[in-house]
């Protein structure tokens, strides 16, 4: 039950020690992703690329909420800053993958946390569009970079994860 975790939050992460007891706990969605991020090595342990990954998470996140909140009919002045945001959003993301040589990659040559997150914001707010937007999800798929289309299909592609994008058949591929 949501009140009965702390802070009466949810999601809740429990690890377990080897005896089966809580060993610890963590609440905030994206502090968990972190945490995992960090735990099995999507998170750069330079700590300046790995702000820069915190950070481009964090714009994310933002405009996500004010997505949602334009969804819940906050307004055509919401509306008209989500579509900035997004431009936005794709215009620095874009710059730093290019700043890292175009990989398909926001930092090096593999997979990270930012990597999968942008894949995951793309696919939220896919799949719940404002309504009040007719053209909203058709509008961000073509202010989509080729260097932000690339990070998406090496999300699409990689092996660990390739099995559960195609299980959700309605949004794979992402940009079709």
């Amino acid at each position: 039950e949501k009140y009965d975790q702390p802070f009466g939050r949810m999601p809740v992460l429990i690890e377990k020690s080897a005896n089966g007891s809580p060993d610890f706990m963590l609440t905030e969605s994206r502090t968990i992703e972190r945490y995992i991020a960090r735990k099995y090595g999507f998170m750069p342990s330079n700590l300046k690329d790995a702000a820069r990954q915190e950070q481009l998470r964090d714009v994310q996140a933002d405009v996500g909420i004010l997505s949602n909140e334009v969804r819940l009919g906050a307004g055509d002045e919401a509306e008209k800053r989500l579509i900035y945001l997004i431009g936005q959003l794709i215009s620095f993301h874009t710059e730093v993958l290019q700043e890292n040589g175009n990989t398909g990659y926001f930092f090096g040559d593999k997979l990270s946390y930012v990597d999968m997150s942008l894949y995951g914001f793309f696919k939220l707010i896919f799949a719940h569009p404002p309504t009040c937007i007719p053209t909203y999800v058709q509008d961000i798929k073509n202010q989509i970079t080729p260097e932000i289309a690339k990070v998406i299909d090496n999300v699409e592609s990689h092996p660990l994860l390739r099995g559960h994008i195609t299980s959700n058949a309605e949004f794979y591929p992402l940009l079709k």
